[in-house]
């Protein structure tokens, strides 16, 4: 039922649903325009880091053992042969 009521009240306002129609399609182009693009920045220097984390209680020696077994896993990918 309230659907009905919505839209009767589009056909009631035609003139001011279509103003808004074009001022959004209108907005929309412009920060199309001004937006940057892309999804890297222009200053991309090819390095992805990130960082391992372990539980609390575990010991150095499984936390050592887990990065290794990490650098292995990630030493498999081509393009990220080099790690530090």
């Amino acid at each position: 039922m309230k659907h009905m009521t919505v839209a009767a009240m589009v056909l009631r306002h035609q003139p001011f649903v279509l103003v808004v129609t074009i001022a959004t399609v209108c907005l929309n182009v412009f920060l199309f325009i001004i937006v940057p693009k892309g999804f890297f920045p222009q200053q991309d220097t090819g390095i992805i880091n990130g960082t391992i984390q372990g539980p609390q209680d575990i010991s150095f020696a499984a936390m050592k053992q887990k990065e290794l077994m990490y650098a292995r896993l990630s030493g498999r990918i081509p393009p990220s042969s080099t790690q530090i």
